[in-house]
């Protein structure tokens, strides 16, 4: 069984309660296609949810900076999948990690470094400090420790998910049904905890009154 390693902490970026019985980690890549069409199941299930599943994103560029050697991988127009990670980190510095995470991915077509500006814009960053984080490359050894991480996982490619710590082996359409059952067996654990305290409770109250 692959499991998630390093676990989920407070340095992970998280959508939801930290309470939810059900919490889902994605390894995407804001320039993959099919991390793309992920973004809108993983969009559904949080409305279907609700509080009962937190979310958590960790960038899994395909070819990180360290081994591309910063140069765009994919033409002259489009930004790599690196500085879109970056990108998403120099926002997070700034608290709008979750909006420049919706605009990049539901972006996807529209993904060049001007347009990255503007997006830093329109979220009312400071593009002048978005735009030197950028430059500098100030985010990429986070980028790097989560691909990383990603790697310690047993992750191949993006996306790829993990549900209570757990990979997730199916195609990511039948996330709603797995996590629906792992909620199942969530409150089932629960259930049975409650009734375990319960029954300690009760014998320990039997035998105090036994002593009398």
């Amino acid at each position: 069984m692959i499991t998630l390693s390093p676990p989920v902490s407070r340095f992970d970026h998280q959508f939801g309660f930290e309470t939810a019985p059900v919490t889902l980690v994605e390894y995407g890549d804001f320039t993959d296609a099919a991390s793309g069409e992920a973004y809108w199941t993983v969009k559904e299930v949080l409305r279907a949810f609700g509080s009962q599943l937190r979310f958590v994103f960790r960038s899994f560029p395909r070819m990180p900076e360290r081994r591309i050697k910063r140069f765009d991988w994919l033409d002259f127009n489009r930004i790599n999948a690196q500085v879109a990670a970056e990108a998403a980190e120099a926002a997070n510095a700034q608290g709008q990690f979750w909006k420049m995470y919706a605009h990049l991915f539901s972006h996807q077509s529209q993904m060049s470094e001007d347009l990255l500006l503007q997006y830093a814009a329109i979220l009312n960053l400071d593009t002048d400090r978005f735009e030197h984080e950028l430059a500098e490359h100030v985010y990429a050894p986070r980028v790097e420790l989560s691909y990383d991480s990603g790697i310690q996982s047993g992750v191949l490619k993006p996306p790829t998910f993990f549900i209570n710590g757990v990979h997730y082996d199916d195609d990511f359409e039948g996330l709603g049904g797995a996590i629906e059952e792992s909620l199942r067996l969530s409150q089932k654990s629960v259930t049975r905890h409650i009734q375990s305290m319960r029954q300690s409770v009760a014998s320990g109250l039997y035998r105090r009154s036994g002593t009398k």
